[in-house]
């Protein structure tokens, strides 16, 4: 008799939290919103944005953070553990549920193409890392000159193209981030993304 194969769980709530808010913070409230809140904030009043923030956040981030959750817990609780199969649990009749699974895949073709993006993200937040403790962004006092750098390693001085794969330019970054990826992903729920979670957040 061939043993049933077990679904894949969180070890501890705290991994799941922190799982969860490392998703909803992203990378815009954690690079680019402190930046720009110090650059207007003082010159235009832009501190004032803080509180369509915060509306925005209790309004729209909340209850949407709180339907996924519900959402995968309903499917998950049926037997599903894809977006196709969940949104397809809702449904009772068949034309509906394959209708409601055709609308689905957009849960999983989403997550891919920001999948995409986000590892050439964390390739020049890699890239930054080694070339300031190498001491490649000591340029001075000057701000052109740590423009121009970081312009020509993201690739908005050369058409948006910049793969090479010296030490200032984002290709070995990039295969890099994307074996870590990979290799917390082979390790699962538990073992890779709960574990790097914890210690990331």
């Amino acid at each position: 008799m061939k043993a049933a194969k077990r679904s894949e769980s969180w070890n501890s709530r705290l991994g799941v939290i922190l799982a969860v808010a490392g998703s909803a913070v992203g990378l815009g409230n954690f690079l680019r919103f402190p930046g720009q809140a110090i650059r207007y904030g003082g010159e235009d009043g832009g501190g004032a944005f803080m509180i369509a923030y915060f509306i925005c956040f209790l309004l729209l981030g909340l209850p949407i953070c709180w339907v996924e959750w519900t959402m995968g817990r309903y499917g998950g609780k049926r037997g599903f553990n894809s977006c196709p199969g969940v949104f397809g649990s809702f449904f009772q009749t068949p034309k509906t549920r394959q209708m409601a699974r055709y609308l689905g895949v957009i849960g999983v073709v989403v997550p891919v193409v920001i999948y995409m993006y986000y590892v050439y993200i964390e390739a020049w937040c890699l890239g930054y890392a080694v070339n300031f403790l190498a001491g490649n962004f000591n340029l001075g006092k000057d701000i052109a000159p740590y423009a121009a750098k970081w312009g020509s390693f993201v690739g908005s001085t050369e058409d948006g193209i910049a793969f090479g794969f010296a030490l200032d330019q984002v290709g070995w970054y990039l295969i890099a981030v994307f074996l870590i990826n990979f290799f917390l992903i082979y390790r699962g729920l538990s073992k890779g993304i709960e574990w790097f979670c914890k210690y990331a957040m």
